[in-house]
C-alpha cells in the first residue's frame, strides 16, 4: 500500500468513518492509463481485456457511450471474471447504458461490489433500471455494495422505486445520490426507506439536493427509529435556511436593543456624575455577549436518541447559526450519542456558537475527533484561535483512539501526515501518548513519525521507549514491534 492509502485509512479510523478492524490497506484506482483526469478512451474489445484482467477498474473520464457498457458486461459475465471495483464516472453511456450493467448486477454470480456511475446522464429512466435489478439480489448476502449515481439529474420521481428496493433488503450499503434533484420529497422517500428493519444501508450521501428542513426531519425521526444509518452526508443544502433567516434577524434585533440600553445606560451615569458639557453622552456601554439560545434542530435530538447509530455527519454549507450550533453542542456531549465526526465548514456560525461547540469537545461522554468550522463567522472568517483549539483537541482524541486499538503503523503515519508540529506541543497530546507508552508497554517509535521542528518532544518518547525495550526479558517482543525502518518502507 502507498502512503496516501494509509494515510487516508488512518484519518477514516481516526474520525470514526470506518470500524476498527484489521481490513487491507487499499488505493483508489488511479485510471486505466496510471494517472487521474482524461484518458485515451478505449475500445469496446480492449474494455473486455481489462475488465476480466482486473480486480479495480477506473475508466472514469474516457468517453465511454452504451456499447462500452455492454462490452464490460459481456466481460463480468464470463466465470474468470474478478472485477469487485468499477469507476465509470464523467462518461456519456446514458440509459441504455444502465441497462446493460443492470444485467450484470443481477447475474447471481457478479463480482462487482462497488459501481460509480457519477455524471452519466442516467436520469430516472436510468436508475428504474438499476433497481430492477437490484430487486434481484434481496435474498443474497453478496453483491453490489457501493454505488455512486451523483450529477445524473435524477429527481423525487426516480427514486421511489430505488426507495423501495431499499427498503426491501437489497444488498446496497453505500449510496451518493449527490447533485441531484431529490428535493423534500425524494429525500422523504429514502428516510422512510431505511427505516425499515431490513434496509442494510449505512452510508447515504444526499448533498446538493435542494433539501430543507423538512427533508431533515424525515431523516432526523428515521435516525431515532434505529435506522442502519452510520455516515450521512447533506452538504450543500437550505437545511435551517427558513429559521436562520429568522433566528438571525430576530439576533440582530436583540443585539440592537441591548446595545442601545446599554448605552441608556452609560449615558445616564455620565450625566450624573458630570457637567452637561463634558460629552459624556456619546459613550458606548459595555455589551456582555449573550449566550446562544438553543433551537430545536429534529437532527440534534435525533444524535440524543440511544437507537441513533450516527457517527459522521455532514452539515457543510447550509445555513447553521449559533442556535443550531449549540443544540449540536448539547446533542454530542449526551452519553447516548456517537457521533465522532460533525463537518460544519461554511455555514454562519459566530464565536458564541463556535465556543460552545469547543466546550463540548471537552466534557467526557463527547466522542468527536473531527470538528470542522472552516468558513464560519463574519464572511468566513472565524477566530483562527478558535479553529486551532478544536483541532488541537480533536488531534488528542484521534490519537488516543488509534493508541487505544493498538494501530500503531496507523497512527505513525496519522501523526506524520495530519498532525502539525504546533499541534503536537500540545501538552494533552503529549500526555495521551506518555501514559499509552507506559501503562500498556507499546512501545512507538515516535522519532521516525514526528515531523520536523519537535525536536524536544521527539526526545521525551523516544527515552520512553527505549526504557521500555530494555525492561523487556526478550529480545522477541521488540522484534514483533513497529520499528522506524518498516515506517521509512512502508
Amino acid at each position: 500500500p502507498t502512503l496516501a492509502s494509509m494515510r487516508s485509512r488512518a484519518v477514516a479510523l481516526a474520525q470514526g468513518h470506518i470500524p476498527l478492524t484489521s481490513t487491507p490497506l487499499g488505493d483508489r484506482g488511479r485510471g486505466v492509463n496510471g494517472r487521474k483526469g482524461k484518458s485515451p478512451q478505449k475500445t469496446p474489445a480492449q474494455l473486455t481485456q481489462l475488465t476480466l484482467a482486473s480486480r479495480r477498474l477506473d475508466v472514469g473520464y474516457n468517453g465511454l457511450r452504451a456499447e462500452h457498457a455492454r462490452a464490460i458486461t459481456e466481460a463480468l459475465a464470463m466465470p474468470e471474471s474478478k472485477l469487485a471495483w468499477l469507476e465509470l464516472s464523467y462518461n456519456a453511456i446514458g440509459a441504455e447504458g444502465a441497462a446493460h450493467l443492470a444485467e450484470a448486477v443481477a447475474l447471481p454470480n457478479c463480482p462487482l461490489a462497488t459501481l460509480c456511475l457519477s455524471c452519466n446522464g442516467l436520469g430516472d429512466e436510468g436508475i428504474d433500471l438499476l433497481t430492477a435489478a437490484l430487486v434481484k439480489t434481496q435474498d443474497r448476502e453478496k453483491g453490489l455494495a457501493a454505488i455512486e449515481l451523483g450529477f445524473n439529474r435524477i429527481y423525487s420521481s426516480g427514486v421511489r422505486a430505488f426507495s423501495k428496493c431499499l427498503a426491501d433488503g437489497c444488498t446496497l450499503r453505500s449510496v451518493n445520490l449527490s447533485d441531484n434533484g431529490l428535493g423534500n420529497a425524494g429525500c422523504e422517500l429514502i428516510a422512510a426507506a431505511v427505516r425499515s428493519p431490513r434496509c442494510r444501508l449505512t452510508t447515504l450521501r444526499l448533498g446538493c439536493n435542494g433539501i430543507g428542513d423538512k427533508g431533515a426531519t424525515a431523516l432526523a425521526e428515521s435516525l431515532k427509529l434505529g435506522a442502519s444509518l452510520e455516515v450521512l452526508d447533506l452538504e450543500g443544502n437550505f437545511i435551517e435556511a427558513s429559521r436562520g433567516t429568522e433566528l438571525h434577524e430576530a439576533e440582530l434585533h436583540a443585539d440592537a436593543q441591548a446595545q442601545a440600553a446599554a448605552n441608556a445606560n452609560a449615558n445616564n451615569a455620565d450625566d450624573s456624575d458630570t457637567d452637561d458639557d463634558d460629552g459624556g453622552a456619546g459613550n458606548a456601554g459595555p455589551l456582555v455577549p449573550r449566550v446562544p439560545k438553543e433551537t430545536n434542530f429534529a437532527l440534534a435530538k435525533a444524535l440524543e436518541s440511544p437507537n441513533c447509530r450516527l457517527t459522521a455527519l455532514n452539515l457543510s454549507d447550509n445555513c447553521i447559526l449559533d442556535g443550531t450550533a449549540a443544540a449540536l453542542a448539547t446533542a454530542m456531549s449526551t452519553d447516548g450519542c456517537r457521533l465522532m465526526s460533525l463537518d460544519l465548514s461554511s455555514n454562519c456560525i459566530a464565536v458564541r456558537g463556535a465556543e460552545r461547540l469547543t466546550a463540548a469537545l471537552s466534557l467526557p461522554h463527547c466522542r468527536i475527533t473531527h470538528l470542522d468550522l472552516h468558513g464560519n463567522g463574519v464572511k468566513g472568517a472565524l477566530d483562527a484561535e478558535i479553529i486551532n483549539s478544536v483541532e488541537k483537541t480533536c488531534a488528542v482524541k484521534a490519537t488516543s483512539r488509534l493508541m487505544a486499538a493498538h494501530h500503531r503503523m496507523l497512527l505513525a503515519v496519522f501523526l506524520r501526515c495530519n498532525v502539525g508540529a504546533n499541534l503536537l506541543q500540545s501538552d494533552g497530546l503529549g500526555e495521551v501518548l506518555a501514559s499509552t507508552i507506559r501503562e500498556d508497554s507499546l512501545w512507538l517509535d515516535i522519532a521516525a513519525c514526528l515531523p520536523p521542528g519537535t525536536p524536544e518532544i521527539g526526545e521525551r518518547f523516544v527515552a520512553q521507549g527505549w526504557a521500555w525495550r530494555e525492561s523487556q526479558p526478550d529480545e522477541d517482543d521488540w522484534a514483533e514491534g513497529f520499528g522506524a525502518t518498516d515506517l521509512q518502507s512502508a
